[in-house]
């Protein structure tokens, strides 16, 4: 059982939120109030964002008041994010899972104490009406909402993916839009490489940019535009490596060779034995495989995005429409 799952369970006993499975966030009513855990640390386990929507007679949360809430406790880590009637408190995560818990109960109890105080009450996070709401996913969006917002925002999902329905893949745009996304992704590389680096970042700018490349020139992106995105990853990592090492070639003769000779005789460069065949092929190696390692996650996420931009669901339910 990972740590993120354990830290769920506990919360889910000790504050009686209800996990939401989908998105690994937590949610439902504290003392009043209906709160969000969000994670948003990806490498501490224990750090949670706690949202809520707020109106005070009718408008929305004053930045000095909740800059205030969160100047008077330690239980904060960094400032409170406000956004329309959206406050997100940071909660600061702690080093074992029980004092992070702990820490978590503490912090609600006084967000919603200082709420009180301070006479706001939640509201619907689109129109604001201090009204009847529920927690919605809403494609990409976890919002609060009133029966009406979230019939509206709804039939306007609806409405997008009819349309989105009727546009056809264009390959040939994809390809294009997935080279230029490329660039992006090679020169991430290079850079990278002339700093004596490999890094999965380059990967996972390779990965995003391609396939966002690909979907925005080619209207959509089915199995196939995946497909021929990984075969322009490949293509563009190997070129991107061979411009790196025609860089550091060029750098060596002190500009005797240029860049682009170089790169358009490397192949002859190797025969001649300038280059150490051992740490050319484990450097393009490691940058295949850190690309992978950066790029695999990429794809999945846009693809996950993709198909979560499409659908709408009460979180912590079981139907998605």
């Amino acid at each position: 059982m990972s740590a993120r799952t354990k830290i769920s369970d506990r919360l889910q006993e000790v504050v009686g939120l209800k996990a939401d499975q989908a998105s690994g966030q937590l949610c439902g009513v504290y003392h009043g109030y209906h709160v969000r855990l969000v994670p948003y640390n990806g490498s501490n386990a224990y750090s949670y964002m706690a949202c809520f929507s707020l109106s005070q007679s009718g408008m929305q949360p004053r930045k000095e008041d909740i800059r205030e809430i969160v100047k008077d406790s330690k239980v904060f880590y960094g400032r409170a994010q406000v956004k329309g009637f959206s406050v997100s408190f940071p909660l600061r995560a702690k080093l074992t899972l029980g004092k992070s818990v702990e820490n978590i109960r503490t912090a609600l109890d006084y967000i919603t104490e200082q709420l009180g105080i301070r006479g706001y009450r939640e509201c619907c996070e689109s129109c604001g009406r201090e009204t009847m709401t529920e927690h919605y996913r809403m494609g990409n969006q976890f919002l609060l909402l009133c029966p009406d917002c979230y019939s509206t925002k709804a039939g306007e999902i609806t409405t997008r993916n009819q349309r989105d329905s009727l546009k056809e893949e264009t390959v040939v745009g994809g390809v294009i839009g997935a080279l230029l996304g490329s660039l992006i992704g090679a020169a991430s590389i290079v850079l990278l490489g002339q700093l004596g680096y490999v890094s999965m970042l380059s990967g996972i700018i390779m990965g995003f940019c391609v396939l966002k490349g690909y979907r925005l020139l080619g209207n959509r992106i089915s199995r196939k535009g995946i497909v021929i995105s990984l075969a322009v990853i490949a293509l563009m990592v190997y070129a991107a490596n061979r411009l790196d090492w025609a860089i550091s070639f060029s750098k060596w003769t002190g500009g005797e060779v240029d860049i682009l000779t170089a790169f358009r005789y490397f192949t002859d460069i190797m025969k001649e034995g300038y280059i150490n065949l051992k740490s050319y092929w484990m450097d393009l190696g490691l940058v295949y495989l850190f690309s992978a390692l950066g790029a695999i996650p990429a794809i999945v996420n846009i693809v996950k995005s993709d198909r979560n931009a499409s659908s709408f669901e009460q979180m912590g339910g079981k139907d998605t429409f």
